[in-house]
């Protein structure tokens, strides 16, 4: 989809965002007291319960679970906000009644509108950006804002549990001591409070469906009475009270906001229940509880304006009223886990064991993660390395077929700061976790590459791997971290032009733990993990792109990142929400629904062939797969299949003529330097295959000008088999590259 602003004139353009700019600047603090307003008259505890009852939950079903709420538009981050701005209200401020409808109805349009103006006064520094470099690094800082403002998981939930469980399950050795509680507790104790509250949700939902299969409205009155025992009162005098000629629908909307007002006492835990729940003791629940808790008025000072980048209740979700805990979204707690066990830690005195502990973590977790994603690879951890009297040490290096990996983990926090877009900040945090690892992997490479061209030197250096690295076909370098850095580390030209990243250097990929532990669970087999990374690698250099990393491995899962026809447009591409396939997926496995996990788009043949040459694993033969994932898209693959049909009708019919047609040469895009060439032969000329094979090999490397062509060669009497014979094929007079794989 074009969008919409294309072809309209800069100056034009910008004096329209700037004018808007200044409405919202005028439209923010109207909103911001209509929802005050609201707070001071209506109970926020039920305004709250209210909105997270119908605004944070989905539906689910054996199809997985649905993305559509019961009220549109709205999520955490909304509530997260509207929790913030009660709490900046003492409870002797506070609402007494519970909301009208229509007072609910104002929340919503209010916070949905106030979320808005506050993005859109930002583009009032689109005046004071002049330059191009004043202009990249606006558009990095409000990237980095814009996802600390609405993104809010770094995972997937049951994958953040595990990964902070087991990340700071040895830290909380030392903050129990002084805390009397450490990060674990803490989460099992918010798990606890969360599966109470969901407990219940479920069985009011169950019990409005009941209620709701009444056809009349005295018959929904009584069905109420019966199912929701804590109602008091006479259904039947309820009933008498109904007007005249009231409809079923609004005798049912009046019901189902009278038991919206049970919703506060629905949605609140003690700490005897959380304990009963958890199997935590009373004391350790008390404390981590009062720990990640805030009381009306704790928020007295705080402005509104600093609640969007900077909100107190990400580290403590819970509303704290004497004699219950509000659980409006405990779910906070998980997506801002780090941050809560750096402030634990800060407070023991502990900061120092909780950074050891995160750097040992990743780079034990990156290593798992790379066992299983290559099967059979050597791997080699922390190794050190010398160019002369420099020293250097690689994270983690691994070596598959003759593919090299080499990861770089780096554990380093990003700050409030640099969360909020201090540029100052967000520039070293790009340092530190995009630029430095990038030079480290490159560096190796370098070295790889020129001991591949003989260098002595090079060799020399590398003989502390005890592997053979120059006969290397392909180095694939990631860099992974343990917080969320894609939607700027992915931004590579705005980098460059912004003068953080030097223009020399060759960014890899950046993903954090979390991000790369679904790419190996999504991309089952190694050639998939290696084309992944070797094309995500290119593809955010070829094409400017808005996007998260599951963006991006699901724009990869429909596409291969065979997209040429973007790439030469030089368009700049917005692929934000092409990851619903995979978010489908886990989330409908973290709601204990199985469904079929997503998969690289690829036609049943080449399906096929792929599976053929890992089963093989002759030497090369991730180098061939990955060049075979490479060349074709989805459409082009169906087309080749067509192709080899047809071919084989005419091999068949014809064989015994000399220039029988008997070969397809796949020409793929300029960006690519190897062809393909299919080639299909009948029991009859076997022994004449090699012969024929020369013939067309050199067609196919004139007819495509490329320095290489893989050779896949098909048997008519074998056709169940994706290929006989697999060869690469170069320019006469060139060094082959690898020699020829024969089953």
């Amino acid at each position: 989809m074009r969008h919409p602003f294309s072809g309209v004139d800069p100056d034009a353009l910008r004096a329209a965002i700037l004018k808007d700019a200044e409405r919202a600047a005028e439209d923010f603090p109207e909103s911001l007291a209509k929802i005050e307003r609201i707070l001071r008259s209506s109970y926020p505890p039920h305004v709250l319960a209210t909105l997270s009852a119908y605004g944070l939950r989905v539906g689910v079903s054996a199809a997985g679970v649905t993305t559509k709420t019961l009220i549109s538009g709205i999520e955490q981050h909304h509530i997260e906000l509207l929790q913030a701005l009660a709490l900046r209200l003492p409870s002797a401020e506070w609402g007494v009644e519970p909301a009208e409808s229509s007072d609910i109805q104002t929340v919503i349009d209010e916070l949905k509108q106030l979320t808005h103006d506050f993005y859109r006064r930002r583009l009032g520094q689109v005046g004071a950006a002049k330059t191009p470099r004043d202009k990249a690094i606006l558009a990095l800082i409000e990237k980095l804002r814009m996802h600390t403002q609405a993104v809010r998981n770094w995972g997937y939930f049951n994958d953040v549990v595990r990964i902070s469980k087991d990340l700071y399950a040895p830290l909380d050795e030392r903050l129990r001591p002084f805390h009397g509680f450490g990060v674990v507790e803490a989460m099992v104790a918010t798990e606890a409070a969360m599966a109470i509250v969901e407990e219940r949700v479920n069985v009011r939902w169950a019990a409005l469906r009941k209620v709701f299969r009444a056809r009349t409205p005295q018959r929904l009155v009584r069905q109420y009475f019966q199912h929701f025992p804590y109602v008091q009162g006479d259904p039947e005098a309820f009933i008498a009270a109904i007007p005249p000629g009231t409809s079923r629908e609004a005798v049912a909307a009046r019901i189902l906001a009278h038991s919206d007002i049970f919703l506060v006492p629905m949605l609140s835990v003690t700490a005897e229940e959380v304990a009963q729940k958890s199997g935590l003791c009373g004391e350790v629940v008390e404390k981590a509880l009062a720990f990640l808790s805030l009381e009306p008025g704790a928020l007295q000072e705080s402005t509104a304006e600093h609640l969007f980048l900077d909100n107190p209740i990400w580290t403590a979700p819970l509303v704290n009223l004497k004699s219950h805990y509000l659980c409006a979204a405990p779910q906070v707690l998980f997506g801002y886990v780090h941050d809560v066990a750096a402030k634990l830690a800060r407070l023991a005195g502990e900061t120092g064991a909780l950074e050891k502990r995160r750097a040992a973590f990743l780079e034990g977790a990156v290593e798992g993660l790379i066992r299983m994603a290559l099967p059979g690879a050597q791997v080699w951890s922390n190794q050190t390395w010398r160019v002369g009297a420099d020293v250097y040490e690689t994270d983690l290096v691994a070596k598959l077929d003759h593919t090299i990996i080499i990861v770089e983990a780096k554990s380093g926090a990003l700050s409030a700061r640099g969360l909020r877009g201090d540029p100052a900040r967000v520039k070293r945090h790009v340092r530190d976790l995009v630029g430095d690892p990038a030079e480290q992997s490159a560096r190796l490479e370098a070295l790889i590459w020129r001991a591949k061209a003989g260098e002595t030197s090079a060799l020399d250096t590398l003989s502390v791997f005890g592997a053979g690295f120059a006969d290397a076909d392909q180095i694939v370098r990631i860099s992974v971290t343990l917080d969320d850095f894609s939607i700027l580390a992915s931004s590579e030209g705005e980098l460059k032009d912004a003068g953080w990243i030097a223009p020399d250097v060759d960014l890899p990929c950046t993903l954090n733990v979390a991000d790369l532990t679904c790419c190996v669970d999504i991309l089952e087999t190694p050639a998939q993990v290696i084309h992944y990374f070797t094309e995500r690698r290119r593809i955010q250099k070829a094409i400017d792109i808005l996007a998260d990393e599951l963006d991006f491995l699901g724009f990869y899962l429909e596409t291969g990142f065979n997209v040429w026809g973007v790439e030469s447009q030089g368009a700049r591409l917005s692929i934000s929400g092409a990851s619903a396939s995979v978010d489908h997926y886990y989330s409908s496995r973290d709601a204990g629904v199985t469904t079929p996990k997503p998969t690289p788009r690829l036609r049943p043949y080449f399906k096929a062939l792929i599976r053929q040459i890992e089963d093989r694993r002759q030497p090369h033969w991730l180098s061939f797969a990955v060049l075979v994932l490479r060349s074709l898209s989805y459409d082009e693959q169906r087309d080749v299949e067509n192709a080899m049909a047809r071919v084989k009708a005419i091999v068949l019919k014809n064989w015994r003529d000399p220039d029988h047609e008997c070969s397809i040469i796949v020409t793929p895009p300029p960006i690519r330097d190897a062809a393909l060439l299919f080639h299909i032969y009948p029991p009859e000329l076997r022994s004449r295959r090699n012969e024929i094979l020369d013939i067309v090999s050199a067609q196919g490397l004139d007819t495509s000008e490329r320095r290489r062509c893989v050779v896949i060669s098909r048997a008519t009497d074998q056709w169940e088999l994706p290929y006989i014979y697999l060869a690469m094929a170069v320019e006469p007079g060139s060094t082959p590259f690898w020699g020829p794989l024969e089953t």
